[in-house]
């Protein structure tokens, strides 16, 4: 028994250490947001819903611009392309929330709500996420295309189509229920492909 408690002592104070650091690199974000962010627990920023909403938004734009520039910035120092970046460091940055709240109602019990979390935000960002600025480029450009770099596109594409299927295939082969093996699995399968991912870039599709 005192092995046990030692690891969880250990454990708690690995966690608190961690919690310590993450307070202090967030500091100034709180900071910021609190400034610029109504509280909507409060009575009086419930009535300022509207507004808290648009604010947590413009600072979306904001946030996801530098992250962009500077996931491009850090590809050209380690001499990797944009699309290597935009597959790796702008996907997992941009799918954290969607981690977090998948996980939060799977520990719930919830596990039909994180798998169709998991689809839907994905059929979101393909066709929102993509369509809505072309659109407003195109509007903006008096509807000139915009050029995409494909070098390379076609293997991506029949990767994540693989992904798709062996993911159907893991959960149904169990009858659709999730254990905890899946998320072993799953997670392997992630770094073969950024693995991959990294190869096919090194050789310059």
């Amino acid at each position: 028994a005192e092995p046990s408690a030692q690891r969880e002592a250990n454990g708690a104070l690995w966690l608190r250490a961690a919690q310590a650091v993450l307070g202090v690199l967030s500091f100034p974000w709180v900071v910021m947001f609190r400034l610029t962010i109504p509280d909507c627990h409060t009575p009086r920023g419930r009535r300022c819903f509207m507004c808290a909403f648009f604010s947590s938004v413009v600072w979306l734009a904001v946030l996801s611009y530098f992250m962009v520039d500077l996931a491009i910035k850090l590809g050209r120092c380690l001499g990797l392309s944009t699309d290597l970046m935009g597959l790796t460091v702008l996907a997992v940055g941009a799918s954290v929330p969607d981690c977090l709240s998948s996980m939060i109602v799977a520990r719930q019990g919830k596990g039909d709500m994180a798998i169709s979390h998991a689809i839907g935000s994905n059929i979101f960002d393909n066709l929102l996420g993509l369509g809505l600025p072309n659109l407003l480029n195109g509007l903006y450009r008096h509807g000139l295309p915009l050029p995409v770099n494909t070098k390379g596109l076609p293997i991506h594409m029949g990767m994540l189509l693989g992904v798709v299927v062996f993911y159907v295939a893991l959960v149904a082969s169990s009858r659709f229920r999730l254990r905890m093996w899946h998320g072993v699995v799953l997670c392997l399968v992630y770094v073969v492909y950024c693995g991959l991912s990294l190869y096919l870039d090194t050789r310059q599709l």
